[in-house]
């Protein structure tokens, strides 16, 4: 007994010497196997490997992108070709809405099939040998961009469902347009259709089948009621008024005016055969008229965009010189049309509350802030404007204004220095730009060089006193002009005297910029403020004195007895207010302008028939810069 066991443990013990010698001999054989299959495929992609349909076994990595390029370029030439129902069309695989990196796919394959450990390259190659390796191509397909080309390409074959609409008849009377039923693609279908296509280089076309599409109600869903209720608010309303305004940041402008550079507002005329389109009408909703958001963003944008859009400008300043710049930009916003927000202000202001007039809403996009020219310089704010309005000058004086203005724009002030109106208008003349416009001189109206340039005093003055700055040297006109209201405000200048001055109390620079727009003209100055804050009374204007008659002066320049008026009256008045300077210490100055003007009748010039001619034996009344009794009325 005990022999026999002894025999069947030996060969027990044989048994299990035979099976570990076996199963080291097939693990030596397989870590053989593997190794050998690293070193064989060291350069090449592993068996069973495929990147769509596109076999890369066995291949290295150069065969394998010169085929799959071969496969991608063919099925590109042929491109993804449609057909819906009985309608055949192709789209462009060049097109941006799709791509395909090959190179990147094959790289990315290469590094998975490669790794650098050991347990890792034993994975891929058990996985070659139990299943393969199969990739999707990576194409990248821009849904939305590539549904606009479908759509783009079936044209009229497609058509969303519409429900009924409103217009007006050639009478102005109410209708109704019946519903439309539509026709659409089943973009999921067709989504999963091409990916299928492009994951398989597959140039056979993509069959779809087109859907019907129904409107949301039809015109046998609108009650009697209803229709009773549109033709109440609709028939009797007329013209709609679309109001956008533009406010920039705020700044001090003397004299006080609604005509403002940083307040645009503009109205927008909408007839009713236009904002008839507007609107929708749905029996199931409440309530069942609203506005179309569609078709009023494409009002909006093609009749307004122009008009109020537009993109910010940066801040920005070139200089000639220390004391001139030639460019200027303070940074200015740029403006977009919130289409959202009107058409809540359409929906709350007109069809809520039944107001004709409604605001339009912009979106304010903020310019860059100022540049670092600009920051050293110290011209980072707006300190003040002036503005005046020279509408009814001739258009000499026109021409002459915008070339003093111009003389003056991009001048820059140092800290301390006393500022010369003549000295930095001179010479003025016709080799400078200026053209003659008539002036008075006693009892004759006579052309001489730069009529016109008190405009520019004037408004220079304004600039000063809306910017907190002292006012050393000032003179009013002899007589009131209608260009220079209110009364009291104005500033003449004549070379040598009188002159226009101020001064730059200020630590910092200041810039001066002009423009013109439309008939009023602006002066800016721009620097760093230091806290002052400058203030103006309203002009008290007293002791009017009436103009009298008419003056008649002979001239031999008309036919005898030829009548010509070439001024108008003004009536004689005083006129003073108080300008006040209050500086960020709490001290504060103040000036008191006073102005005389005398009463100056009607001049009208009459033909000589026998008696001579008056001479001239009158000096200047203003001098040779003024033409401001040759106003239009």
């Amino acid at each position: 007994m005990a022999k026999a066991t002894k025999t069947k443990l030996k060969l027990w013990r044989r048994r299990l010497a035979i099976f570990f010698s076996l199963l080291i001999l097939a693990l030596l054989i397989a870590v053989v196997g593997l190794w050998s299959q690293h070193t064989i495929y060291a350069a090449k992609f592993f068996p069973n490997t495929s990147l769509g349909p596109v076999n890369l076994s066995n291949l290295d990595l150069a065969v394998a992108e010169y085929n799959l390029n071969q496969a991608v370029t063919q099925f590109k030439e042929a491109g993804l070709l449609y057909q819906v129902d009985s309608f055949n069309f192709k789209l462009d695989l060049d097109s941006d809405f799709i791509n395909l990196d090959q190179t990147t796919a094959l790289s990315t394959i290469w590094e998975k099939q490669h790794p650098a450990d050991v347990l890792n390259k034993t994975k891929v190659i058990i996985t070659s040998l139990l299943r393969g390796f199969h990739y999707d191509l990576p194409w990248q397909l821009d849904q939305t961009a590539w549904q606009d080309q479908v759509t783009k390409k079936l044209g009229s074959h497609v058509y969303s469902a519409q429900p009924p609409r409103l217009s007006l008849t050639a009478t102005g009377s109410l209708e109704v347009n019946e519903e439309v039923y539509g026709q659409v693609v089943p973009w999921p279908e067709a989504n999963l259709k091409t990916i299928t296509a492009l994951a398989n280089l597959d140039p056979t076309p993509i069959v779809i089948t087109l859907q019907g599409e129904n409107p949301e109600f039809t015109v046998k869903d609108i009650s009697q009621e209803l229709w009773n209720q549109l033709n109440t608010f609709i028939l009797p309303q007329k013209n709609l008024t679309l109001v956008a305004e533009k406010k920039s940041a705020p700044a001090p402008i003397f004299p006080a005016t609604k005509d403002s550079p940083f307040i645009q507002k503009q109205n927008f005329i909408v007839t009713k055969a236009d904002w008839i389109n507007w609107l929708e009408i749905n029996p199931k909703n409440q309530p069942p008229l609203t506005i179309n958001q569609e078709a009023l963003n494409q009002y909006l944008i093609k009749n307004l965009s122009a008009a109020l859009e537009q993109k910010p400008d940066p801040a920005n300043i070139e200089l000639a010189s220390s004391s001139k710049a030639t460019k200027f930009s303070p940074g200015l916003d740029g403006w977009r049309i919130n289409l959202d927000q009107t058409l809540k202000n359409i929906e709350e202001s007109w069809l809520n509350q039944g107001s004709s007039t409604i605001p339009v809403s912009l979106d304010r996009l903020l310019a860059a802030t100022f540049n670092e020219t600009l920051k050293n310089l110290g011209i980072t704010e707006l300190l003040g404007v002036g503005q005046s309005n020279f509408k009814g000058s001739p258009s000499n004086r026109r021409h002459n204004i915008a070339t003093g203005a111009k003389s003056l724009q991009g001048l820059i002030i140092k800290p301390g220095e006393e500022f010369s109106l003549i000295e930095h208008l001179l010479p003025v003349a016709s080799s400078t730009g200026y053209l003659q416009e008539l002036v008075i001189k006693g009892d004759k109206t006579i052309p001489e060089y730069g009529g016109g340039l008190c405009q520019v005093g004037t408004t220079l003055f304004r600039a000063t006193i809306a910017a907190g700055l002292p006012v050393l040297e000032r003179r009013n006109h002899s007589y009131r002009v209608v260009y220079y209201e209110p009364a009291g405000t104005d500033a003449t200048i004549y070379d040598p005297k009188p002159d226009y001055r101020f001064k730059n109390d200020t630590a910092g620079k200041i810039l001066i910029w002009t423009r013109i727009k439309g008939d009023s003209a602006y002066f800016e100055f721009w620097g760093t403020s230091d806290g002052r804050v400058a203030s103006q009374t309203t002009p008290y204007v007293y002791n009017v004195v009436s103009p009298g008659p008419s003056k008649l002066i002979i001239t031999p320049n008309l036919k005898p007895g030829e009548k010509k008026c070439t001024e108008k009256a003004h009536a004689g008045a005083d006129a003073k207010f108080t300008y006040t300077i209050t500086y960020a210490s709490g001290s504060s100055t103040k000036q008191t302008f006073s102005s005389h003007y005398i009463p100056w009748p009607e001049v009208c010039l009459i033909g000589a028939t026998s008696t001579p001619a008056l001479e001239d034996t009158s000096t200047p009344v203003e001098g040779a810069f003024i033409s401001d009794l040759n106003q239009k009325p």
